[in-house]
């Protein structure tokens, strides 16, 4: 059995000498919500930039800023999906999607690597995630809210992002 538990950890952990500028780490509420790993963390890692949990490249805050392509993809995204809050039922959170935005324009996760466009445009309308300037408290309201396989399990999310020091030492 201790080989069998050790297999499975051997299956389930990553090891890299590629650069990393953000690790996560997470309680199987999370990971079997976005299961396979491969290649399904990067839609969470997708999540978690549309919902403004992990700062976006671009740094895009109106729609005064895209061009006139953009602005016919933005109206293709697919509105935030709203789900009553868990703590105040009164209160409905909105969160989107990567999966949601992927199947209504046809897109793949690997053409969101290409270009992230689309998730800065779709986290627009994310008014809610926008009145949280703590990323901690928008990383709590979403492991709270999201709707993914109906899954209930306790959620943990860590994440640690690498600051961009040239010898990898300080995050």
């Amino acid at each position: 059995s201790k080989n069998r538990d050790l297999d499975s950890y051997k299956r389930k952990t990553k090891v890299t000498k590629d650069t990393l500028d953000t690790v996560l780490v997470m309680s199987d509420g999370v990971a079997d919500d976005y299961f396979p790993a491969d290649p399904q963390i990067r839609r969470l890692y997708y999540d978690l930039i549309v919902n403004g949990i992990i700062p976006s490249e671009s740094a895009v805050k109106s729609l005064d800023s895209f061009s006139s392509e953009d602005m016919r993809l933005f109206k293709q995204i697919p509105s935030p999906v709203a789900y009553p809050w868990v703590n105040d039922k009164s209160i409905k959170v909105p969160l989107q999607y990567t999966k949601k935005i992927c199947e209504k324009i046809n897109l793949s996760l690997e053409d969101i690597w290409s270009d992230r466009t689309v998730l800065d445009l779709a986290a627009i309308e994310l008014k809610n995630m926008a009145d949280l300037s703590d990323p901690s408290e928008r990383l709590k309201v979403w492991l709270d809210n999201y709707v993914e396989r109906g899954s209930f399990d306790d959620r943990t999310l860590v994440i640690a992002t690498v600051d961009g020091d040239s010898d990898g030492t300080n995050c």
